[in-house]
């Protein structure tokens, strides 16, 4: 037989068969394949499963292992995520993780059932509830540890890398240090707290590279389309760690997130009112107390002052304050 050839079959059309097909007829032209678009920058990685690719670098030096975008990608998949912060929380540490846990539970492919919340140690600052608003949070009273039955497939830890100010969570957080990480700004932590970090210390706040996690997270192509129960949280980390914009660490990356911040919605005004101008009576009994203990002692021979004030705890208990 032919070895160009190939058999048709059995029946009456039976009998060679030419391998190669017949030109198209000139009246009924061949299409041309439609060409494949490039997927969405946001989609052309694909979600890394746990553990991540990790960065080669020296266990315990204090660099980032990760990006955020992969961080992100780890994250989507997660269905149970804790949320961590140093023990008493201040502005950028609340901030931080009261926006991620809502990016989180916005984004959950699970339902409406939040799968993300934030675990704070007291003592808590007396604004909190007021910005917490209905974000799942968990506070652990004086001396209490975190209940060991709740095994989340994600830990992470904003604002802190340090075992000192975890001391409530560290057994907790050392028993699930392969679903552990960390997102800081501080140039110094303890690296085995965590494998997966994400360490950026020219930021300001731990607040600006949570936004873009954030960003990253929900989709978005800027700061500024952040839903603004998100940017508001976010802008009181940048706010608070800054002085409200008074310190030296203030640049213009700063600048330009708090901008993008308020675009998107952020309550700017009213976050200075309740976290600045709520002072009790005897906080302002305290500051009277202090301001009358003022000294003014020479710091050099060019009249150069340092002014020392203090406060016993006799003055905490007469003025009806505590101290935090």
């Amino acid at each position: 037989m032919d070895p160009h050839h190939r058999t048709r079959g059995v029946g009456p059309r039976a009998g060679p068969l030419p391998l190669h097909r017949r030109p198209p007829r000139a009246d009924r032209p061949r299409l041309r394949p439609r060409p494949r678009l490039p997927r969405p920058a946001s989609t052309q990685l694909p979600a890394p499963s746990f553990p991540m690719r990790v960065m080669e670098i020296p266990m315990h030096t204090w660099r980032s292992t990760t990006s955020l975008l992969e961080l992100a990608h780890w994250l989507r998949d997660c269905r149970r995520i804790v949320v961590l912060t140093h023990q008493k929380p201040d502005g950028d540490a609340v901030g931080s993780t009261l926006a991620l846990v809502r990016a989180l539970n916005l984004s959950s492919p699970f339902g409406p059932t939040p799968r993300a919340e934030a675990w704070y140690a007291g003592p808590f600052p007396p604004w909190l509830d007021d910005v917490r608003g209905q974000t799942p949070v968990m506070r652990l009273g004086d001396k209490a540890t975190p209940p060991d039955h709740i095994d989340p497939e994600a830990v992470v830890i904003l604002d802190t890398g340090s075992w000192t100010q975890l001391e409530p969570f560290a057994d907790w957080i050392r028993k699930r240090l392969d679903t552990t990480a960390i997102v800081d700004h501080h140039v110094q932590g303890d690296a085995d707290v965590a494998q997966l970090r994400v360490i950026d210390t020219t930021a300001a706040a731990a607040c600006q590279p949570v936004a873009d996690l954030c960003r990253h997270i929900l989709g978005l192509p800027s700061l500024a389309k952040l839903p603004p129960d998100i940017a508001t949280p976010l802008y009181l980390g940048l706010a608070t760690d800054t002085g409200w914009f008074r310190h030296s660490n203030v640049t213009k990356s700063v600048m330009t997130t708090a901008g993008e911040l308020i675009e998107a919605g952020a309550e700017n005004v009213r976050l200075y009112q309740i976290v600045e101008q709520r002072e009790s009576p005897g906080r302002l009994r305290l500051l009277a107390r202090a301001l009358a203990s003022l000294e003014l002692v020479p710091l050099d021979n060019n009249g150069q002052h340092i002014a020392v004030m203090s406060l016993s705890n006799r003055d905490f208990a007469d003025a009806g304050a505590e101290p935090g």
